[in-house]
C-alpha cells in the first residue's frame, strides 16, 4: 500500500527536498546516505518490521544511490543498520515486547536499556560524516602550479 499509493515517492521527495535545504549546490553522498537511513528508519516505525521495511526502501534506496553517488553496497548496509537501531528501540517491535514480556516490565523501560542500538547508531552517524570526509581528501588533488 505505501508503493502504491504514492508514500514511498512523498518520502523520496522530501528526502531530496531536505537535503538541499539551505544548500544552491549539488547533492553530496553524505546526504544520500543520510537520506537512506532516515527513509528506512521512518517506514521501520510504521511497519515495525526491520526485513518488510528494507524490502519496501530497495528501489527508494537505489534511486537515492544513483542520484547522491553512494555505493550501492554501502546503500544496502546503512539500509540494514538502520532498520536494525529502529527495530530495537521500537517500543512496539517484536523484540522489546517480548523482552518486556518475559522481564514482566514495561516495553518503555527497557528502551533506555538497549545500549547496542543507541551505540549502533552512533557508529553508523560517526561512518556517514567520517568516511566521506576520508573519501573527499582521497580525491582531493591541489591545483597544479606551472614552472617557468
Amino acid at each position: 500500500m505505501m508503493k502504491s499509493q504514492g508514500g514511498l515517492e512523498w518520502l523520496g521527495r522530501t528526502i531530496d527536498r531536505l537535503s538541499r535545504l539551505g544548500h544552491n549546490r549539488e547533492p553530496s553522498p553524505r546526504a544520500g546516505e543520510i537520506g537512506i537511513g532516515a527513509a528506512v528508519a521512518a517506514t521501520n516505525m510504521c511497519v515495525a518490521n526491520n526485513t518488510v521495511a528494507i524490502l519496501l526502501n530497495g528501489e527508494l534506496a537505489r534511486g537515492i544511490s544513483d542520484r547522491y553517488g553512494v555505493d550501492p553496497g554501502r546503500s544496502a548496509s546503512l539500509l540494514d543498520i538502520f532498520s536494525c537501531v529502529v527495530q530495537g528501540l521500537l517500543p512496539w517491535g517484536a523484540q522489546l515486547l517480548l523482552a518486556s514480556s518475559l522481564a514482566a516490565v514495561s516495553p518503555l523501560a527497557l528502551v533506555g536499556q538497549v545500549q547496542y542500538c543507541w551505540l549502533l547508531v552512533i557508529a553508523a552517524l560517526a561512518s556517514v560524516v567520517l568516511a566521506n570526509r576520508r573519501a573527499a581528501m582521497a580525491t582531493y588533488t591541489p591545483a597544479a602550479t606551472e614552472s617557468p
